[in-house]
C-alpha cells in the first residue's frame, strides 16, 4: 500500500476510534512515526537488544509479512513440545540459557537440540530486550479503554483494529506470535497454558512501562488486568489483527488518480478487508481518455435550454443565463465548431487513433 493510502486509512481508523470515545493522542505525529518505519532499512545484525528492523528477517508464505527470523526458528522448535506443562511459565536454566544465547549470536544453529524450556525462556527475553516493544507506548492507554467497552463484540472489533496503527514490522511480528500462541493455547490440556495464563506471562513483555522491578499497587494491578485482557482478546483473535471492516474502509477517500471506482483489497470470509500488501489503482485507457476529451470538446460550445436542465438535475454544473446578440452567438458557434473540430485532429493524431 502506498504511504498516501496508508495515511488516509489510518485517519480513517483514527477518526472511527474516537467516535467510539477513545483517543489516539498527537495522532499527526503518530502517524508520521509510524510510516517512517516502512523505509526503514537493515543496518546490521544483533539478535537481542536490537530494534526490530535491523533483525534479520523472515518472509513468511502466502503474503502474510515478515517476521524476526530467531522467532520463526524459536516457534517451529517449540512447536514440537505443545504439550510441555507449563511452557512459557517454568523458567529455564539460567545457565544454558545464557550459554544458548552466546551460540546464537555466534551463528550457530543450536535451537533444535536445546530444551523447550530454554528456548521459551529466550523467546521472552528477545521481546524484553527490544528497545521500543512490540505493542508501542502511544497505544497502550487505547487498547486499554477498548476493554472497557459495554460490549464484547465490540471490545473484540476495536482492539485488532487499533493493532492496524502499529508499523508493519510490528504488526506482523505480533500477529504471527500470536497465531502460534494460539496454538499453545489449543493443548491446555496437557500443557495447564491457556489464554488467559499466556497473556499474564505475556502481558509485560509485549507492553511497555514493565522494565524493571514494579511494585505491585492498585493502579498497576488494574494496568495489569486491562493488558492482559488485551493480550487475550489477540491471541483469541490472532487472524483478525490488523484488519478493518468493510464499512470502514468504504470511508477512505479514493486516490486522486482514480476515476469510476477502485478496485478493493482482497475479502476475507467474515467480510473484512485485508490491509496488507498494495491496493490495485485504476487506469483509463487511451480509448477513454479520447472519448473523455471528445466529449468535453462536444460541450465546449454554449449550452442549450436543454442541456442546462439537464446538467441542472444532475448536479454536474450550474447553468448560468447569458444574453449575447444573435451575430455574436452565431459567430461563437462556428469558431467552436471549428476549434473542435481542430482539436479532435490534432488530439487524434497525437494518440495514434
Amino acid at each position: 500500500m502506498k504511504l498516501s493510502e496508508d495515511r488516509d486509512v489510518s485517519q480513517t481508523v483514527i477518526q472511527h476510534l474516537k467516535s467510539l470515545g477513545i483517543k489516539i493522542k498527537n495522532w499527526k505525529f503518530h502517524i508520521v512515526i509510524v510510516l517512517s518505519y516502512q523505509d526503514k532499512k537493515v543496518s546490521g545484525y544483533v539478535l537481542f537488544g536490537s530494534p526490530l528492523s535491523t533483525q534479520a528477517m523472515y518472509v513468511l508464505p502466502e503474503g502474510e509479512g515478515t517476521v524476526p527470523r530467531f522467532l520463526v526458528d524459536a516457534c517451529e522448535v517449540l512447536s514440537l513440545h505443545l504439550h510441555t506443562e507449563g511452557l512459557f511459565r517454568k523458567p529455564g536454566s539460567m545457565v544454558r540459557v545464557k550459554a544458548l544465547k552466546a551460540r546464537l549470536e555466534a551463528g550457530e544453529n543450536c535451537l533444535p537440540t536445546a530444551f523447550p524450556s530454554d528456548v521459551a525462556a529466550l523467546v521472552k527475553q528477545f521481546f524484553r530486550d527490544l528497545p521500543e516493544r512490540v505493542i508501542r507506548l502511544e497505544l497502550l492507554d487505547p487498547l486499554c479503554r477498548a476493554q472497557q467497552l459495554p460490549e464484547e463484540s465490540e471490545r473484540i472489533s476495536t482492539t485488532t483494529l487499533i493493532t492496524f496503527l502499529l508499523p508493519q514490522i510490528n504488526l506482523d511480528t505480533l500477529k504471527y506470535f500470536c497465531a502460534f500462541l494460539r496454538l499453545l493455547a489449543s493443548r491446555s490440556e496437557d500443557n495447564k497454558m491457556d489464554t488467559r495464563n499466556l497473556a499474564l506471562v505475556f502481558t509485560p513483555t509485549l507492553f511497555p512501562g514493565w522494565e524493571g522491578t514494579k511494585r505491585l499497587t492498585v493502579s498497576t494491578e488494574k494496568s495489569l488486568h486491562l493488558q492482559a485482557g488485551v493480550v487475550q482478546t489477540l491471541i483469541t483473535h490472532a487472524t483478525e489483527i490488523g484488519r478493518a471492516p468493510r464499512f470502514l474502509l468504504a470511508k477512505v477517500p479514493p486516490p486522486l488518480d482514480c476515476e469510476g471506482g477502485c478496485q478493493t483489497p482482497s475479502n476475507t470470509a467474515e467480510g473484512d478487508i485485508r490491509l496488507d500488501g498494495d491496493r490495485q489503482r485504476c487506469r483509463r485507457s487511451v480509448g477513454n481518455i479520447v472519448n473523455g476529451a471528445l466529449n468535453r470538446l462536444k460541450t465546449s460550445h454554449t449550452p442549450t435550454a436543454a442541456t442546462i436542465t439537464a446538467a441542472a438535475v444532475s448536479g454536474a454544473v450550474t447553468p448560468v443565463a447569458r444574453t449575447p446578440s444573435s451575430a455574436k452567438r452565431k459567430a461563437s458557434v462556428d469558431s467552436s465548431q471549428g476549434a473542435e473540430f481542430t482539436a479532435k485532429k490534432r488530439l487524434e493524431k497525437r494518440l495514434g487513433v
